[in-house]
């Protein structure tokens, strides 16, 4: 069912049930600093310590770049990521024994961006797309957003069990 002035599939959008873990997380998160004083940790996203990260290398990184790039790199760069980058993660990999060559990688924004692509590229309206249940929110609403039928399958802590079948 298409919505008048929209396209066929605009009815598959959904709100990213990524953005309501991040909303209920910090809401938590306040409460839980309001009524205790203690320091709280998520985990609920995935999200690290920010203490944990390194920002004094990031922003050490941060600052030599800007300085030597004379501020390209503040403007858009290539839709498949920047061509040093790509490079740097060429010799990397191949160095790790993977067999590539920069004509294959992709720089993506984020796992979601590479979901999508992924999902974009190999899935037609219709296809079953098989997952772990309960799986990632955000791969399942990528999936169901072009088109897939998502069928989660049970698992245990070995992972999905090996003994399930599916009836089309």
């Amino acid at each position: 069912m298409s919505i008048k002035g929209y396209s066929s599939t605009s009815h598959r959008a959904v709100p990213d049930p990524i953005a309501e873990v991040f909303y209920r997380a910090a809401a938590a998160e306040l409460l839980y600093i309001r009524r205790t004083g203690q320091p709280f940790i998520s985990m609920a996203a995935g999200s690290p310590d920010p203490k944990l990260l390194p920002t004094a290398l990031y922003q050490s990184i941060l600052r030599e770049t800007l300085t030597t790039s004379e501020g390209r790199l503040l403007n858009y760069a290539s839709p498949r990521g920047i061509p040093s980058l790509i490079g740097a993660l060429e010799l990397h990999l191949q160095r790790q024994g993977v067999i590539c060559t920069a004509d294959t990688l992709l720089i993506t924004s984020g796992g979601m961006e590479g979901l999508s692509i992924a999902a974009w590229t190999v899935l037609d309206p219709g296809d079953i797309v098989l997952t772990e249940g309960p799986g990632f929110a955000g791969a399942l609403s990528i999936f169901r957003l072009y088109g897939a039928n998502v069928v989660q399958l049970p698992c245990d802590e070995g992972g999905i069990y090996h003994r399930c079948s599916m009836k089309p």
